[in-house]
């Protein structure tokens, strides 16, 4: 007779590896953002977004629309270069970037 029995149907338990912290060290900033609104133009359409006044980060940038009663309606170009001709405008190449950013002061900071 057999004393010990080894069940096979076990799945052995997983250890999830942790990041390392000096990875993520680079990623922080040292500074608070302070976000202000923005026009981003991508392939001559405006995205109305978010950018960091000190670093020139981007966040939240969406399409310009405008509430109606079935919901919303996306604006045409001309609309929101006529609704929003006190924000300032930057051209971007890519607005998929993981870090997107923008220049402030002549040159790229973040």
């Amino acid at each position: 007779m057999r004393t010990e029995e080894t069940n096979h149907d076990e799945i052995p338990k997983y250890i999830k590896r942790k990041r390392s912290n000096i990875s993520n060290s680079r990623n922080k900033t040292d500074h608070k953002h302070q976000y202000s609104k923005c026009l981003l133009i991508y392939k001559e359409r405006p995205y109305l977004a978010n950018y960091c006044t000190k670093c020139g980060r981007i966040r939240d940038w969406d399409f310009c629309r405008k509430k109606c009663e079935n919901g919303y309606m996306l604006l045409r170009d001309d609309e929101v270069y006529e609704l929003y001709k006190d924000l300032i405008q930057f051209r971007v190449d890519d607005l998929y970037l993981k870090n997107l950013s923008v220049f402030l002061n002549g040159k790229l900071e973040a």
